[in-house]
This record gives structure tokens, sequence and C-alpha cells, in this order.
């Protein structure tokens, strides 16, 4: 065991005297330190001068001891402060629950700086946690639509500790703004992806003030929600063309049209070839795929609804010459996936709530789990996706298979991880 020998130096408030205390018996006292976020600085320190009874006065009117640390966690050392505190410095590497003891000698009472007989013997607990950082809610929004979304900060174990989040690089897209508790919301007003960093810090953890946490995300604004506007139709000459048109009859002219994916924008384009200004179009036959309309120089929108769709469309020009042409086209369900896709962790005995959110399709979702899948025993999850209840065990991590879908029918699949924590010990 290694001594490592300090002064305290405890300044006389109010000009009061303070007699020479005599060494007391060995006294226990235990003390819990705020928790450590692993791989982040830390410095948690004991009382700012001895407990009452644990100091000798010297002539020079200073309190004067020696302490002895054993068993503090790896990578992590009791020392000095020059505030003339006690303090346990470093980093933590994991989660874990740390005891250890360190011990008040009186300074100088053998001949050798220290003390034969403890004054106090600390017994110092700290938890040390591991961060982790969630997107729940989407990624992804509209421009002119109102987007909602939350970046939360997590502890494994988990562990209340009240996270404020500030935008600490990067920007946030215009019209959204972030409140500290990790809220995002706002109506987007420009396209594009924003890439943004957050500072969380809580008053529970002893940060060092370069050393608090920080994490990147990531969100993507498409252009303006609700319908695409149309494409521009041909240009319309002011007058009839000099020349009657080219020998043949009238068509329709565009290419084969290639699949399409619900709520993302599709077009069809076409002209007319030996036709003359103006021609109007309708569909004679069958129908457009849900969410697409009819404009002069095409089909423009957003698809709502998966499936194969054929429909005639029929031209007419200022002669009452007509031409027809059918489409066949495919819609096919966006990819769903699930946010978060690691929950926050739960603990045996403790009331737990998690809500899951899925990144594209419209609302209201509804959610299910996967025939041979199971929440931990304690925990049900409702149709609009909230993961509730008390968790009776066993602790272990489970992976648990999610079915869900939105409004429209859209389909999605996937698997979300839980992990299950036993409750930590009281100390009595």
């Amino acid at each position: 065991m290694n001594r490592l020998r300090l002064p305290f130096l405890c300044t006389l408030a109010l000009g009061l005297a303070v007699v020479l205390a005599a060494a007391t018996p060995a006294r226990a006292a235990s003390v819990s330190l705020p928790p450590a976020l692993a791989g982040f600085p830390y410095k948690g320190c004991l009382s700012d001068a001895p407990l009452p009874g644990t100091s000798v006065r010297a002539e020079d009117g200073n309190n004067l001891n020696s302490y002895v640390a054993n068993g503090q966690p790896s990578n992590m050392t009791m020392g000095f402060q020059s505030n003339s505190y006690w303090c346990l410095v470093g980093e933590t590497l994991g989660y874990n629950n740390f005891s250890f003891t360190v011990q008040a000698y009186p300074w100088g009472t053998n001949g050798d700086g220290v003390g034969t007989t403890p004054l106090e013997t600390y017994n110092v607990s700290i938890s040390a946690l591991l961060p982790k950082f969630i997107l729940e809610g989407p990624s992804q929004g509209q421009v002119g639509t109102p987007f909602t979304t939350h970046a939360q900060a997590y502890t494994d174990p988990s562990s209340s500790l009240g996270w404020t989040a500030s935008v600490a690089g990067g920007s946030l897209p215009p019209g959204l703004s972030l409140s500290g508790n990790g809220d995002i919301t706002g109506t987007p007003t420009q396209a594009g992806t924003y890439s943004f960093t957050l500072e969380y810090t809580t008053t529970a953890v002893p940060w060092q003030t370069s050393a608090r946490p920080r994490n990147g995300f990531t969100l993507t604004i498409g252009g303006s929600g609700g319908a695409t506007p149309p494409p521009t139709p041909p240009a319309t000459p002011p007058t009839p063309p000099a020349t009657p048109p080219a020998a043949g009859p009238m068509t329709i002219q565009s290419s084969t049209p290639g699949p399409g994916v619900a709520y993302q924008p599709y077009t069809i384009s076409w002209s007319v070839a030996r036709g003359v200004s103006p021609v109007t179009f309708s569909v004679t036959a069958g129908a457009l795929p849900p969410g697409l309309r009819l404009v002069a120089g095409g089909i423009t929108g957003r698809p709502t609804k998966a499936g194969t769709y054929e429909f005639t469309v029929t031209a007419v020009d200022s002669r009452q010459v007509t031409a027809t042409r059918t489409y066949t086209v495919t819609i096919q369900w966006p990819h769903l996936t699930l946010s978060p896709a690691v929950l926050a962790p739960a603990k045996i005995g403790k009331a737990y709530r998690a809500r899951l959110y899925v990144g594209v399709g419209r609302k209201p979702f509804t959610f299910t789990l996967k025939k041979g899948s199971k929440l931990p025993p304690g925990l049900k999850l409702s149709a609009d996706g909230l993961i509730s209840g008390r968790v009776a065990g066993p602790a272990k991590t489970y992976r648990v298979r999610i079915a869900f879908s939105d409004v429209n029918g859209a389909p999605g699949e996937d698997v979300v991880v839980l992990r299950v924590a036993k409750a930590p010990t009281r100390r009595r």
C-alpha cells in the first residue's frame, strides 16, 4: 500500500481560536462520490478539510494530516488538489461500481511523518457509467412540414442525470431549434443534409471544463412537403405552325416509366408528335397510382400505396385528332426501420418506459411483436410503440424483433436491443 502524504490547510474563520485536538480512536465514514462517465476526465473530491475531530493543529495554526488510499479504480488516483481537496482524478474505462478506502492519519506522530493509528477511514464508493447517444425519432423531414425528433443522452447502466444539451458545432436545419432536454422541433425552411454536434452536461457529474461529452448527429431535410410541383409543360407556340404537321398519326412519346417508391417524388414526362396545339390529356382507362395526378406535360406527385397500376392516357389536339398510350407503373414500399436500435437499459424491479419511432412513412404507426420474439418479463409493447412495465428479470441482453406498419399499410420489421441489468444493491 502506497502512503500518500498531504498537508490540509484549513483557514481559521472569524478569528476563532482552535485548540490542539488529540488523536482520537479511528472512526469510519461512508462517502459516495458523484458518478464518473467512462472516457471523460473526472475529479471527485472528499470534504475540503478533515472531518471534525480528525485533525491536529501545528504551531502555525494549520491542520496537518496524512492520507493513504487503497484500492481506487484503475486509471484513477487519489491526490492533492490546489484547493486543498483530497480528490479522485483520472478516467474510467467502462461501467462498474467501485469501492475503496482512504485513511486519515495525524501527521508526524511516529517520526516518519505518518501517524501509526488512523484517525478516520473513509469508505468511498463511486459508479462509473458508459455514455450512449441516440436519436429518438426521425432523421428525415420535409421543408414546410412540422418536424420533431429527440437527441437523447443515456448511460449504461441507466441513470437519471438530468442532461442538458446545447449545440457545440455545425448547425441545425434552418427553422429548427434545440431545447435543453434534447428536443429538436420546428418547421424546416431549407432542404439539405445538416450535421451538427451536441454537447451534454449535468450538474450530477463534476466535469472538467473542456471534457464534457459530445456527439454528432445528422438530419436530412427534403424539398417542399406535399405534392411535388408539376413539371414545366412543353412550350406552346403562340400561333399555329405555318406548315401542317408531318405525315403520320399523332402519338404520345415518352420513355418507359421505371418503378417508384411510396412517399418519394415520382414523375412521367411526355410530348406529342404530329399534333397541333393546344393538346389536352386525360386518363381514359384504369387509374393512376394513389397520390399521383395528371398535368399538361405528364404525371407527377408522391405515390402513397404500393402496387402495380395500369392505365391509359388519351391526348386530343386542336383538330380533335386523338392518340393513346397505355402505361404500367409499379410502386414499391419504402424500407422502414425502427429507432432507436438500442433502447435505454432497464433495471430489474424498476419501472421502465421507452418509445419506438419510424423514420419513414405516414403516421399513425402500428407495432406488434413478431411471433416467437419476447420482451423481458414484465414489459409489454402497446400498438402505438410504447414499451412499458416493471422488469422482472432475468438480467441479460434481449434482441426483440418487432413488426410495424404505417397508416397506408407500408410494412416493416426490425430488431431492437434491450439490456436488462440488476438493480444496484443498497449499501448499509
